[in-house]
């Protein structure tokens, strides 16, 4: 891997979004009485960092030896998620961080793309059962212990992001279309089972999402200030640090979950197409990268990441304009945090090394 085999449209595009977010993390957080050493946008601005060193590392480890240690990295990660059960951080009535010094780390994050590591592994091996349900059970018994960690903790929205994942690596992949399409229908035909699993929270979300108003001052509220915030900004916005609905916080989780609901609010609509074709060209140029690559197991990698980022943009843009229910997915690159942006940097440094090595021979 050398630097002129970098996708830069790729990297630069990336870094612009990240910049851009802690601006917006400064605005969503700001605190006249705050010195910026203690503002959100100034961790963020740390984490933005060390995510572009890890991003440049994973650029320069072969990606082929990352898959040789993705079952030890499965593993790893796996044994993480048991310990946030055991004795995880609380925070909002979930237990899904581990605390290492004043650090928090949220181990749910990273599983994301050690999971899409270890299934492009195993779906990418040479065997006879790639077309039987063979091949499809050991795909979804792969994925079901970290899953059923993370909904334990809970997290369902991170557990949801994994089911477009695994669907279409398994169709790049070569999976019969048949069978796709019979454990969709099986998967549609739950969701009533479903529901009787779910925390009442959870239910509550739903409720909320699919009639806002049924409890206004409850569960209901966040999505209609975010509605309010997003409808607010017009075309231009009420400009950076000018949002009524942030600054007067009436918007909860401003600097985290509803982001985005603060760029439409003060940027408006010009700058929520802004950021929205920033997130096009990423998803475009992953796209680029798996086309290249030069293996099956680059390619399902480069498209596991792809799917993995572009589901959390559309569930996290549909919560906030009330087209989707809250699940509490970070917005890649923008929502205030270390282990989502450690995750996603290094994922992009992934995609940099398939890239950089699409000339190579096998």
């Amino acid at each position: 891997m050398q630097l002129k085999n970098f996708d830069y449209i790729l990297l630069l595009t990336v870094i612009l979004i990240a910049c851009f977010g802690a601006v917006v993390i400064y605005s969503a957080s700001f605190d006249p009485d705050l010195s910026f050493k203690r503002s959100f946008a100034f961790k963020q601005i740390a984490w933005i960092l060390i995510g572009c060193f890890l991003c440049l590392v994973m650029a320069f480890i072969d990606y082929r030896f990352i898959g040789k240690i993705s079952f030890l990295l499965y593993f790893f990660i796996i044994g993480l998620l048991v310990l946030v059960i055991i004795k995880g951080s609380i925070y909002g009535g979930a237990q899904r961080w581990l605390a290492i010094g004043t650090l928090r780390i949220q181990p749910s994050e990273f599983a994301k793309i050690i999971i899409i590591l270890v299934l492009a592994k195993y779906l990418s091996w040479d065997n006879s059962n790639k077309h039987t349900w063979r091949y499809i059970f050991f795909t979804f018994l792969i994925s079901i212990v970290p899953l059923i960690l993370i909904v334990k903790q809970p997290d369902l929205g991170t557990a949801l992001v994994f089911m477009p994942t695994i669907f279409i690596l398994l169709f790049v992949s070569g999976a019969r279309l048949k069978y796709l399409f019979i454990l969709m229908l099986i998967g549609i035909l739950s969701l009533p089972l479903g529901w009787f699993a779910l925390k009442d929270y959870q239910k509550a979300r739903i409720l909320v999402f699919l009639n806002p108003n049924e409890d206004p001052l409850g569960s209901g509220y966040t999505v209609i200030q975010s509605k309010i915030a997003v409808g607010s900004g017009g075309l231009m916005g009420q400009g950076w640090l000018g949002g009524m609905q942030t600054r007067l916080k009436f918007l909860p989780e401003r600097h985290t979950d509803f982001i985005f609901s603060v760029i439409g609010e003060e940027w408006g609509f010009i700058g929520a197409l802004f950021v929205f074709s920033l997130f096009i060209i990423i998803f475009k140029r992953g796209l680029k990268v798996a086309e290249l690559a030069k293996d099956l197991y680059g390619k399902l990698v480069a498209v596991g990441i792809v799917v993995m980022i572009f589901s959390h943009v559309i569930i996290n843009i549909g919560m906030t304009i009330g087209v989707m229910p809250i699940t509490g997915l970070p917005l890649p690159f923008i929502t205030y945090g270390g282990s989502i942006m450690i995750t996603m940097m290094v994922s992009v440094g992934i995609l940099e090394n398939i890239y950089g090595n699409r000339f190579m021979f096998s």
